[in-house]
């Protein structure tokens, strides 16, 4: 992941993020320059940009690769919705064991 820096009016980099903390600590940097992410698209204090995680870009690969599990390909609404249906089920046995009840 490269970032770009404008410092003193110049744009520099791109810089790794392992590169940034050093440039910081060498002077060449200040963390009140403004940063550039390139996944992200806009300028944001460099101070912000060091201390925000790092965010894996989606791609094919990686998506591919997280395999999601059953409850989660569902998802909750999917689980409440079935809870739901089974809950109306008992309830309308339960109506016609009044009605007719079993002898």
């Amino acid at each position: 992941m490269g970032f770009m820096v404008e410092h003193n009016g110049k744009t520099l980099g791109p810089y790794s993020r392992d590169e940034v903390p050093r440039r910081v600590e060498a002077g060449d940097l200040a963390l009140t320059d403004m940063a550039c992410d390139e996944h992200a698209g806009h300028w944001v204090p460099l101070s912000e940009l060091l201390l925000a995680e790092p965010v894996e870009p989606l791609t094919i690969a990686n998506t591919i690769a997280n395999k999601r599990s059953s409850l989660s390909a569902i998802g909750w609404g999917g689980i409440l919705g079935i809870a739901y249906f089974f809950y109306r089920i008992a309830r309308l046995m339960h109506a016609c064991a009044r009605v007719h009840p079993m002898q």
